[in-house]
């Protein structure tokens, strides 16, 4: 069993905690302001960043069922946001792709979520900036790479 966090761990977690929560709180409140779920918004990610792929490998990242990543995409579509394209070599197969309207989306909460961090970067130094990222990168550890990352093999 795991040693007990030291004082100095648990309050780098809760700081961690609280980064992470002003962040999701951010996308949540963007994603609701174009009438999407965070499910759905965080699909429209998983596309700008991988490219199109399709919607079993969008529910493995998502970590949903193939029925709820269909729901999911019913949404994106009637919005405009996304579009299920039929790949020319195997007309069975069917990829998840942003539209013009998706793409335009997704730089927007982008900006919202660079801005609520904005704040907070901006009571860094650079030199600061360059040791958190190093930091966050080392306690990552080389095999939990983003879910996206791994979709992409």
């Amino acid at each position: 069993m795991a040693e007990p966090p030291t004082p100095e761990q648990e309050r780098a977690r809760q700081a961690l905690w609280m980064v992470g929560k002003q962040v999701r709180a951010c996308m949540r409140e963007a994603f609701a302001e174009h009438g999407l779920t965070v499910p759905q918004g965080i699909s429209l990610q998983c596309v700008n960043e991988r490219g199109a792929c399709s919607a079993g490998t969008l529910a493995d990242m998502l970590g949903v069922t193939p029925a709820t990543m269909t729901g999911i995409l019913d949404r994106l579509e009637e919005l405009g946001y996304a579009r299920r394209v039929r790949v020319a070599e195997d007309r069975r197969s069917v990829q998840v792709e942003l539209t013009p309207k998706g793409k335009a989306l997704f730089r927007e909460f982008e900006g919202a979520v660079a801005e609520a961090l904005a704040e907070g970067f901006g009571r860094l130094t650079t030199a600061e900036v360059r040791q958190l990222t190093g930091l966050l990168e080392k306690m990552r550890g080389p095999e939990a790479e983003a879910p996206q990352a791994k979709a992409r093999r």
